[in-house]
């Protein structure tokens, strides 16, 4: 089907830089926000229905980052 055979390079992980603060926590934050609304909450709905047995009441939030973060 195509002229070349489909490769994907896995690289070693580079640094992680945490979010900027208005980023973190923002779906907890912002369930209004459009983009959450129509993406993320039917995704999040849909793996609960998935994966019941994972499911929390309480969302992981990040908050604040520790110090020196």
């Amino acid at each position: 089907m195509f002229s070349r055979p489909i490769a994907t390079r896995i690289d070693a992980a580079g640094p992680f830089y945490p979010a900027e603060a208005y980023h973190r926590d923002y779906l907890t934050l912002h369930l209004d926000a459009p983009y959450i609304a129509t993406y993320d909450i039917p995704k999040v709905r849909s793996l609960q229905k998935l994966l019941p047995e994972n499911r929390q009441d309480t969302p992981v939030t990040v908050g604040k980052p520790a110090s020196g973060s």
